[in-house]
């Protein structure tokens, strides 16, 4: 590891949760267009609290937490998120996969 790379290392437990976000935004655009295009899964989730939203935000916030407890104890963050670099494009690319994503079915579907 050069001088460079050893400056710029992250931590496992930070790369964790690098993953966590980046798997909980994915879901969440994922979530977003599967209850718009397939009503009973938006129904079913509405009828677990009134309204699809609250399970929608169960869902992603329950795959971000258990991502940030499970992960660091995973060969995964190690190998996917080394540096600082890696982490910012990770949480700037899945961000902005998500957003496209979202933005594109429902450009798409007007």
């Amino acid at each position: 590891m050069t001088d460079h790379e050893s400056k710029n290392a992250i931590q496992p437990a930070a790369g964790a949760l690098v993953l966590a976000f980046s798997a909980a935004a994915l879901l969440n655009a994922v979530l977003t267009i599967a209850k718009e295009v397939i009503d009973p899964l938006k129904s079913a989730m509405a009828s677990l609290g009134g309204h699809h939203w609250p399970a929608h935000v169960a869902i992603v916030a329950a795959v971000f937490f258990v991502g940030a407890i499970a992960l660091p104890r995973t060969p995964f963050p190690a190998r996917w998120v080394k540096t600082n670099t890696a982490a910012m494009r990770l949480l700037v690319g899945s961000t902005l996969v998500a957003a496209v994503l979202i933005a594109g079915f429902y450009v798409a579907t007007e």
